[in-house]
């Protein structure tokens, strides 16, 4: 849990730079399209080669964190790369070539596809021991990452999940205001499992995080689903 949590820090960080450099970047490409440097500036050629030289390298480093979160062929569908290149404000076919030559590359060395396949085995594993697939709640509720007014509404949806066969809950938690669901499933009743977990969301929204009782979305310093009475409770 802890190298993992090391990697997301480093990849948080790694995006904070490259939308600085990439802000940068189109800042003076902006400037000069639009006549206010010569094209002739030899210092102005300068930053714009330490710039794109810094891209390249960023977009290597990127390609790089994308095979280490995504180590085997199944993770790295094209929604992955598309939502990885927009977190990260690369261009995607870019990324994408550069991966593939990352996976060539790898190709040649089975010891090390065969460590990644161990590693990517491990976490599936452990994944499915933790999962709640039998509608127990006293073991789901120490995944239950939010307020008491919303253990109820998650008491249902894990029970709700044991209906569907293999389908399993890992944890809740709340972002910008609204139920957020971790669970583990590849079946063919998905329409299902997203109308659980839609309805669980919507319940949500009604409900105070604290109390459980009608409460609506608020925005002070940020969102949340307070009651009147806990508005400021924190």
């Amino acid at each position: 849990m802890t190298d993992e949590k090391d990697k997301i820090r480093r990849i948080s960080k790694m995006a904070r730079e490259q939308r600085d450099r990439h802000q940068e970047y189109r800042l003076v490409d902006d400037l000069r399209k639009r006549g206010v440097f010569d094209e002739t500036n030899a210092r102005l050629d300068e930053t714009m080669d330490q710039l794109r030289a810094e891209s390249d390298r960023y977009l290597d480093a990127w390609a790089k964190a994308f095979l280490d979160f995504h180590p085997v062929t199944e993770q790295r569908t094209e929604g992955a790369m598309e939502a990885w290149a927009k977190m990260g404000k690369v261009d995607q076919k870019a990324m994408s070539a550069v991966i593939q030559q990352m996976i060539d590359s790898r190709a040649s060395d089975p010891a090390k596809r065969a460590k990644l396949q161990a590693a990517h085995d491990r976490m599936t594993d452990a994944r499915h021991r933790a999962a709640v697939y039998d509608g127990d709640v006293d073991r789901a509720r120490p995944a239950y990452y939010v307020g008491p007014g919303w253990t109820d509404i998650l008491d249902d949806l894990v029970r709700e999940f044991a209906e569907i066969d293999g389908l399993g809950f890992l944890a809740a938690h709340e972002k910008w205001g609204e139920l957020r669901i971790a669970y583990l499933y590849s079946g063919d009743r998905q329409a299902d499992v997203d109308a659980i977990v839609k309805r669980a969301a919507d319940r949500c929204l009604a409900a105070c995080w604290y109390c459980g009782q009608a409460g609506r979305m608020r925005k002070e310093r940020w969102w949340r689903v307070r009651c009147y009475e806990h508005w400021g409770a924190e």
